[in-house]
C-alpha cells in the first residue's frame, strides 16, 4: 500500500506537465491518465489489461518532465531537482538535498526494458527508499 501511495503522489505530481511539451503520442497517452488515476484510487490494484497503458503514461510523464531521457536513462540533475522540490514541503533544504542524493544513489540502477518500465521500477525503488530513509529513522528517534 505504501508503494501505491508513493506512485499516486508521483503520478499526480507529474501530471502537472505543460501539454505543449508532450509529443503527440505522449499527449494522447496523457489524456488517458485521468481515467487511470481514478482506477488507481480504487481499493483494488489496476487490472492487468491496463499495464501497458500504465507503463506508457508513466514513461511519457517521466520523459516529458526530463527525469528520464528517450532511452530510459536517469537525467540526474532533473531527478534530484524533482525530489528536492517534493521533500522541501516537509523538510529543510539541507535535509531535502541530502535525501535527494541518497534517493538517486539508491535508485539509479532501477531499469526496465522500456522508458515506461523504467519509470515504474523507479517508483517502486523510491517507495522502498522512502520507507528505509524516513520510516526507519523515525522509529529510531522514538
Amino acid at each position: 500500500m505504501a508503494q501505491r501511495s508513493v506512485f499516486l503522489i508521483v503520478l499526480l505530481m507529474l501530471t502537472k506537465i505543460n501539454s505543449l511539451v508532450a509529443d503527440e503520442d505522449c499527449q494522447q497517452t496523457l489524456n488517458k491518465a485521468k481515467n487511470l488515476m481514478i482506477e488507481l484510487l480504487k481499493s483494488s490494484p489496476p487490472s492487468s489489461e491496463n499495464k501497458a497503458e500504465h507503463e506508457a503514461i508513466m514513461g511519457c510523464l517521466f520523459k516529458n518532465r526530463g527525469i528520464l531521457d528517450e532511452h530510459g536513462e536517469i537525467i540526474e540533475e532533473n531527478f534530484i531537482h524533482a525530489i528536492v522540490k517534493e521533500l522541501r514541503q516537509k523538510h529543510p533544504a539541507d535535509v531535502a538535498e541530502q535525501k535527494a542524493n541518497e534517493a538517486l544513489a539508491y535508485c539509479k540502477k532501477a531499469k526496465g526494458t522500456s522508458v515506461g518500465q523504467t519509470s515504474l521500477e523507479m517508483i517502486k525503488c523510491l517507495g522502498i527508499w522512502k520507507n528505509q530513509a524516513f520510516i526507519e529513522n523515525e522509529a529510531v528517534k522514538e
